[in-house]
């Protein structure tokens, strides 16, 4: 069964530009990355690691115009190869503030964009009303959920999804702008298509769901598609 976890540490604060987490994953491991960042100009976001294959590729992007509130997740294109200290890194520019928070996937054959099955955000929420992203379809219960919710209140105070019950990862923040984030995570055992927080935001936020595909990868690996390509070329 897949499963998520925080790994190891975060990176969530008022210094603008680059933030890194340094962190040491498993083989096999799947990598998905929150980023977050305030003030709407900042451009140049991306996230790497300095792994072999450290490309990441995002999955969607939820905001909401208040400091700017930028929401993102990121999902490596290949499975970690080495158990070894890693440096990812959030690279942005012209932001005032934000940062990383890296989750490992265990269980995980697919990656890429394969290994999200769907995707929801809502952007410009309003203040005391609670986090509700509506995927396209029900959540298949043998798959993990991520979710988070970035608003204006430091921390972001909010509570988990009861449920079925969520693990919260983190509940943090920064000021000047004040900004919260809280993520949480549960592996398996949700249904639904609405993704409901535990409970309201006291300042206006934006938020994002995404689903894993926690299925097996299908198709033939490429060295069997060379043997089949070489014993073809005999007939």
């Amino acid at each position: 069964m897949a499963a998520i976890t925080e790994l190891g540490t975060r990176d969530i604060d008022t210094t603008a530009g680059n933030d890194t987490v340094t962190a040491t994953p498993a083989v096999n491991d799947l990598i998905v990355v929150v980023q977050v960042s305030s003030n709407s100009a900042a451009t140049g976001h991306n996230i790497t690691d300095d792994q072999a294959g450290g490309t990441y590729t995002q999955i969607a992007l939820a905001q909401e115009s208040t400091n700017g509130k930028r929401l993102r997740m990121w999902v490596r294109n290949s499975l970690i190869a080495s158990a070894v200290s890693t440096v990812f890194t959030s690279t942005i520019s012209g932001d005032s503030g934000g940062g990383l928070g890296v989750f490992k996937v265990t269980g995980m054959s697919k990656v890429g964009l394969n290994a999200i099955r769907q995707s929801a955000i809502q952007d410009e929420q309003a203040a005391s009303t609670t986090p509700a992203p509506v995927f396209g379809s029900a959540v298949l219960t043998t798959n993990p959920v991520l979710g988070c919710v970035m608003n204006g209140t430091n921390p972001a105070t909010l509570t988990p999804r009861s449920s079925p019950a969520y693990t919260e990862r983190f509940d943090v923040g920064y000021i000047n702008p004040t900004i919260g984030v809280e993520v949480m995570s549960i592996d398996s055992g949700e249904t639904a298509t609405t993704i409901t927080w535990g409970s309201t935001s006291a300042s206006t936020y934006c938020d994002m769901v995404i689903e894993l595909d926690s299925s097996a990868a299908t198709g033939i690996p490429w060295h069997a598609r060379r043997k089949v390509q070489r014993r073809s070329d005999l007939w």
